[in-house]
């Protein structure tokens, strides 16, 4: 089964058109492949699965649950612990799994991995608790001296800082959800089906008993509801989680008022360059320190370290993040928008876009490239007069630190993820993006397409009354090439500090009057028939990614959905695609009962396209599925 992924951006690193499981990236084995090759006998086997290399001893037979140790790196060590790794094990006979390359093992202890599952670059099986222990010892003392983040779902080793265990299921043994997600078990202690579940906090199911603890340790967590820095700041709630650490409410109780703290995990967020979230940390805190005094960005309180963490304290900007401002003011969401609104909107979106243009002209002129303009690290104060610029995180001073490369994607251009550069032409166009999400807000597009602004913008100028120097401003500030795009900050005061005559908004269909729409099906038919690939099992078009996750067969993200709407353009179905359905039956172990995900309205679809046979097969099988009581939605 896929790793289960919250984040869709980790499905586009395998094609880049479509969707694709992270299972399909290809690997330089360069990186790992060839380390544990040189170090195991040619008897074991390294086999492939999703996006890590199993190294099976011949005659292995691991049990189904049971303890595992994992064991985390860094950038600079990760081939080495690999090394040391493989010897234990080719010594020991016991079966062991690594990550694909260091592109992998970098997402697995990237911000945005699941917290439970991070940090485990390796991950041994042994075939007893008496193993597991002997393992543990000896790799205590191989492991002296490396370093590697701390794996949340486990439990730390005594002192070692790289080597970890839990407690779980070493079998693939699954249970299907009502919402069409496999989700892994194991047996309790009195024989019942529990979930194993990747928690970002280690835990023991009941009954079971640790045997190798000295003692308890101390977690790695930051709860609600305790104290920091002997007491003096008290959390209140958790604003976000990320791998790297959490970003924190509280309050200061020497002052009363309220404080964000955002917290640094040592080893996560790696890159090429040595630098990990603690690093960003302190960048963010230096900087914030560099331009305290232009009162654009929160102040600092403190920098401190606790535990093992790092955390920065900081004032609380009260307000209102850009995007929320502009869904409150922004015309396309208005289905009759006046005269005197489209008049109010150009007064609000002049008054912001040129206080934020002061803004990043301010930074620059202290040497700093923000990077990550996007419309979560602004925010609005006094309905529009203010703005705040929030979490430094991306930003750098040039000349003293390398760029972090941090982006939302249609917010940057394309050398910083191409290149890996980033300078403050790119905040030229970070300006621009955020000018677009107060218009049209498209911006994820442009990662795709850089080019899809522009008929967006001639909308805007036709229907909403946007005066056209401001759409080719914003235009000009969207040029992909950094090296081509030549609009400036001092163009931007211009247009936006001209007077432009008031024009009531005018909303027309001209695109759909215009629009072949018996060409565009026909064509859009024909693309589909191209991207189909009858030959795999996991998908017959191109699919969201949460087709991967739960079924390839569901109306909402699977094969029967798009051929449903196919036969309702044609009338017919293709031989190849009632073939492919035929063949991928929804079995009740893989395909809940109900209407999105699910056999009823997978049933519904082929009844319609007349695959009668085959929509009564699973009717019966909706009608008789076990999960057939367990939801009252129409998932």
């Amino acid at each position: 089964m896929p790793i289960l992924l919250d984040d869709s951006f980790h499905f586009t690193l395998a094609h880049s058109l479509f969707y694709e499981p992270i299972g399909h990236y290809r690997p330089n084995d360069a990186d790992y492949f060839d380390v544990a090759r040189r170090h195991l006998p040619a008897s074991w086997q390294i086999l492939r699965h999703d996006i890590w290399y199993n190294c099976v001893p011949p005659n292995a037979t691991p049990p189904s649950q049971g303890w595992k140790i994992h064991i985390s790196g860094t950038n600079g060590n990760s081939a080495s612990v690999l090394a040391t790794v493989a010897e234990l094990a080719r010594g020991r006979g016991t079966p062991f799994k690594f990550a694909l390359d260091n592109f992998i093992f970098r997402l697995l202890n990237g911000k945005n991995w699941p917290r439970g599952g991070s940090g485990k670059f390796i991950t041994m099986y042994p075939s007893s608790a008496e193993e597991c222990g002997q393992l543990l010892e000896a790799l205590r003392r191989a492991m002296l001296g490396y370093n590697g983040p701390y794996i949340l779902s486990d439990r730390r080793y005594r002192e070692c800082r790289t080597v970890h265990y839990r407690y779980g299921g070493i079998a693939p043994t699954k249970r299907l959800t009502v919402s069409g997600e496999q989700r892994a078990v194991i047996q309790g202690t009195a024989g019942q089906v529990i979930d194993d579940e990747r928690n970002p906090f280690f835990v023991l199911p009941d009954g079971v008993v640790d045997p190798f603890a000295e003692t308890e340790q101390t977690g790695s967590g930051t709860p609600e509801g305790v104290t920091l820095r002997d007491g003096r700041y008290q959390i209140s709630s958790a604003i976000s989680f990320s791998n790297s650490g959490g970003v924190y409410l509280g309050t200061d109780t020497t002052t009363g008022r309220q404080i964000i703290i955002k917290e640094a995990r040592p080893f996560t967020s790696q890159n090429l360059g040595g630098t990990d979230a603690v690093w960003l940390l302190k960048k963010e805190e230096r900087l914030l320190r560099l331009v305290g005094d232009l009162h654009i960005a929160p102040q600092v309180v403190e920098f401190f370290q606790e535990w093992e963490h790092y955390y920065l304290v900081e004032e609380y900007i009260e307000g209102q993040i850009l995007r929320g401002y502009n869904a409150k003011w922004a015309l396309a969401l208005n289905v009759a928008p006046t005269q005197a609104e489209a008049d109010e909107y150009l007064r609000r979106f002049r008054q912001v876009y040129l206080r934020l243009a002061d803004m990043v002209a301010a930074l620059h002129a202290r040497n700093i490239v923000f990077s990550d303009l996007s419309h979560y690290n602004v925010i609005v104060q006094n309905d529009g007069a203010d703005l705040k610029l929030i979490d430094f995180e991306g930003a750098y001073e040039q000349g003293v630190e390398p760029p972090p490369l941090l982006y939302t994607p249609g917010f940057a251009p394309k050398q910083v993820w191409q290149d890996g550069s980033s300078e403050f032409r790119d905040d030229y166009f970070g300006l621009g993006g955020l000018m677009l999400a107060a218009v049209w807000p498209i911006n994820a597009v442009m990662a795709l397409d850089p080019q899809a602004a522009q008929p967006f913008l001639a909308s805007a100028v036709q229907d909403l009354a946007l005066p056209k120097p401001i759409a080719d401003l914003i235009a000009g500030l969207l040029v992909a090439d950094r090296d081509a795009r030549v609009t400036t900050l001092d163009d931007v005061r211009t247009a936006l500090t001209q007077e432009y005559p008031s024009r009531a908004p005018a909303i027309s269909s001209r695109e759909a009057d215009e629009c072949d729409l018996p060409t565009l099906l026909t064509e859009l038919g024909a693309y589909l028939d191209a991207v189909a690939d009858p030959t795999r099992d996991d998908r017959l078009y191109p699919s969201a990614p949460n087709a991967y996750q739960t079924n390839p067969l569901s109306i909402a993200y699977g094969a029967t959905g798009v051929a449903h709407t196919l036969f309702r353009l044609r009338g017919e179905i293709a031989d190849g695609t009632r073939d492919w359905l035929a063949r991928h039956r929804p079995e009740p172990h893989r395909v809940p009962p109900g209407l999105q995900v699910g056999t009823g309205g997978i049933a519904w679809a082929l009844w319609e396209m007349e695959l009668h046979d085959l929509a009564e097969a699973a009717i019966r099988q909706s009608s008789d599925h076990p999960l057939r009581f367990a939801s009252p939605d129409y998932i």
